[in-house]
């Protein structure tokens, strides 16, 4: 039988609205986290992670877009992980992926990959988290998450 590689550290679906979910205590004997990020936010948001409660602007991205009536790239500094780069209300899906989370000799890079479904756009982005710390917390936010998004973190064995 194979080895099991994605394993589901732990999941959440809204009730009701909110504007952030937080894993807490996440393991550290993985390789990688995914979060998979599925829901509509209700008001002009994108849908941002930030790791062990960092919000200063340790962050840097490049995302590609296409769709929406446009197709571009952008480069920032910022101060969060982006799981949906988007300034409007949005329903959508997401993957970020987070190599080496829990090693503590270098920076943390991620990739995430998205739609947004009202919107018809595609987009990718290549994210970095300026620190060493193994990542134990990941709080994802928005101005506000409908009830029924779904959040679910995976670990990936090496």
């Amino acid at each position: 039988m194979p080895k099991k590689t994605y394993t589901q550290i732990n999941s959440v679906t809204l009730a009701t609205s909110s504007s952030s979910v937080t894993f807490s205590s996440i393991p550290q004997n993985f390789r990688d986290l995914i979060l998979v990020y599925r829901g509509t936010t209700g008001a002009v948001s994108g849908v941002e992670a930030r790791v062990n409660g960092d919000s200063a602007s340790n962050y840097s991205l490049v995302r590609m877009y296409s769709g929406g009536g446009g197709t571009g790239s952008t480069t920032a500094t910022t101060n969060y992980y982006p799981v949906m780069y988007s300034g409007l209300p949005v329903t959508g899906m997401s993957i970020l992926q987070i190599m080496d989370y829990s090693t503590t000799d270098k920076h943390k890079t991620a990739l995430t990959r998205g739609s947004e479904y009202n919107y018809s756009m595609t987009e990718a982005l290549a994210s970095r988290w300026a620190n060493t710390a193994a990542i134990t917390s990941l709080s994802i936010s928005s101005s506000g998450f409908n009830s029924g998004s779904t959040f679910i973190l995976y670990g990936i064995e090496a």
